[in-house]
């Protein structure tokens, strides 16, 4: 059902850049889980992206519990804010 959906935007021209979900810890860290469902997405994707976004918010208050990375099939790299 969301590969349809995802396939039905992108030949709309929007594009699937990337997931966001929750998790129940303080600051907000991939599983390996994580790690292998955002690779897969993006080899078994069609785009012309280098990385694909993960999000993952924690019960931390919101930008310190959260986890932003830079993910393609190599793995994830963490972006950082910078203030």
């Amino acid at each position: 059902m969301e590969r349809r959906t995802i396939n039905q935007m992108y030949a709309k021209g929007l594009h699937f850049i990337g997931d966001w979900h929750t998790h129940p810890e303080p600051l907000a860290q991939p599983s390996l889980i994580d790690i292998e469902n955002i690779k897969n997405i993006f080899t078994q994707s069609v785009h012309q992206l280098g990385g694909m976004l993960m999000v993952i918010v924690g019960t931390d208050s919101a930008l310190e519990g959260m986890y932003v990375g830079l993910c393609n099939e190599k793995g994830c790299v963490q972006l950082k804010c910078v203030s």
